[in-house]
């Protein structure tokens, strides 16, 4: 053996130390908070990041503005470098290490006289953080993950055309029902249930609303059960609270009751709210007005101790060149109408399964924590 070269069990002791810092950097690294987000460089807030791809990135608190990663192959680039598919269209399963995209998918027919006529249907993807894409659900919106993560459930629609000779008549889309995915398992379940919004309860049902009237849905057995309702109901399209005792519809201020105050003769009791009762001016009591904007990826806290916390983003002032407006990121006790939490920055959505928030602030992502 030459001077200087190793035996096979200096050979073999050096490969077991570099598993072992392998396996300790793994460790560190899924340790981290991680989300997928679309840089908003179309946003609605006071910050941009500075990103040329319209594609989604892999964000840790360790990478910078995030690794960029693959859109699905049949998504359309024109819709997307449009900036449609920025904030709730993104979902992330924490515990599958899984993302939905929600895009177009798109294809051209042939008419006459050379013409040709390109239709279009929203679509999901469901990609593993590699940018490897597991499964694609064709004609489907509103993605959303069970609280642990497990299922994927989204809304079936469908876009009617018509043929008459070579013209074609596209109608409004309608909603069919809700598919529910279980990733671990491959089982897809479809069940005729329309819903105009589509969020989880808990881990086996669905809240669904359909023209005001609300109801659950259990994705294991398809039965379903009615929630309160007032005889002439309020359309909400919002998502419940993690205790159902709120509604919320993502993009405003607008906050109802759910439930009936169990108060009587206690009119100066906030929560004395009432069925359906409608709590949208005291939200903007809050947050101190009414904002030019909200943020569409506001969402609802989740964890221990968070029953109706709602996280919720505004932009003020703007209007013109001379004042720059001003985004402000709020967590509130809906309950006990309270403001939990308020810092500056623009809010791009829910990260680690509801339980942070991913705001931009000076062009740079950063994870807050609830």
């Amino acid at each position: 053996m030459r001077r200087g070269s190793m035996t096979m069990r200096q050979v073999a002791r050096f490969l077991v130390l570099c598993v072992a810092l392998l396996t300790v950097l793994a460790e560190d690294a899924s340790s981290e908070p991680w989300t997928v987000y679309f840089p908003p460089r179309y946003g609605w807030g006071c910050d941009r990041v500075d990103s040329a791809a319209p594609a989604p990135r892999l964000l840790r608190p360790s990478n910078g503005i995030g690794r960029p990663l693959l859109m699905p192959p049949w998504a359309d680039s024109f819709t997307v470098m449009l900036g449609r598919h920025e904030g709730r269209e993104v979902t992330t399963s924490v515990s599958l290490g899984m993302y939905t995209v929600e895009a177009d998918s798109c294809w051209s027919k042939a008419l006459q006289f050379d013409q040709v006529r390109q239709f279009c249907e929203s679509s999901i993807a469901l990609m593993d953080t590699t940018g490897r894409c597991r499964a694609s659900f064709f004609g489907a919106r509103n993605a959303a993950w069970s609280p642990d993560g497990t299922r994927l459930a989204y809304m079936v629609v469908k876009t009617p055309r018509v043929k008459a000779g070579d013209a074609y008549t596209v109608y409004r889309e309608i909603n069919e029902g809700v598919g529910v995915f279980t990733p671990s398992t491959g089982e897809l379940k479809v069940i005729p249930a329309p819903t105009d919004v589509l969020s989880w309860a808990d881990n086996g049902s669905l809240a669904l609303e359909t023209r005001g009237w609300r109801y659950g849905l259990d994705v294991l057995s398809g039965h379903t059960g009615g929630m309160p309702t007032k005889a002439d109901p309020t359309v909400m399209l919002g998502w419940p609270s993690p205790d159902l005792r709120y509604s919320h519809r993502p993009g405003t201020l607008r906050v109802w009751s759910l439930k009936d105050s169990l108060c009587v003769n206690c009119a100066n009791d906030p929560t004395a709210e009432g069925l359906e009762k409608d709590l949208t001016n005291q939200i903007e009591t809050l947050v101190g007005g009414h904002p030019v904007a909200v943020a569409k990826g506001s969402f609802w806290v989740q964890g221990k101790g968070h029953d109706h916390d709602l996280c919720v983003g505004v932009r003020w002032g703007g209007s013109s060149t001379t004042v720059p407006p001003t985004c402000e990121v709020f967590v509130i006790d809906v309950y006990r109408k309270v403001v939990l939490t308020r810092v500056p920055g623009t809010l791009i959505g829910p990260a680690m399964g509801g339980t942070m928030a991913l705001v931009i602030r000076d062009g740079k992502p950063v994870f807050l924590s609830i």
